[in-house]
């Protein structure tokens, strides 16, 4: 997913969005948090206007979300506002489904899920 990203799209900033972050072990999960009191850090990526449909696809495919059957997603893409270091933008996310994390994975107090990562 990586190298697509790079193909695709290009980092503009670093931010933040209100929620938790969970250590589901390969890979973390995000849960929104609308009482703001805790923080998941992470990078905001700008793509190519012309080509978002497709990419917003692979992207689909790869978290696992079908938009037709949300309720067998582990993950739900939705427009969250994120709190960036240079300006604040409106961004899709991809969270982790309500039903699937209740009792999973760890809370990562720093919300960033490279202090578990490495």
């Amino acid at each position: 997913m990586a190298q697509f990203l790079v193909k695709n799209a290009y980092q503009i900033d670093e931010g933040f969005i209100y929620g938790y972050l969970k250590n589901m072990g390969p890979y973390p999960g995000a849960i929104l948090d609308l009482e703001q009191k805790s923080r998941v850090l992470g990078e905001v990526y700008q793509w190519n206007e012309i080509n978002a449909i497709s990419i917003l696809s692979v992207l689909d495919h790869y978290e696992g979300y079908d938009c037709d059957n949300e309720e067998e997603s582990e993950f739900l893409r939705r427009t969250v506002d994120v709190y960036g270091n240079c300006g604040n933008y409106h961004c899709y996310l991809y969270v982790y489904h309500p039903e699937w994390w209740k009792d999973k994975g760890q809370i990562i107090p720093s919300g960033n899920y490279l202090d578990v990562a490495l």
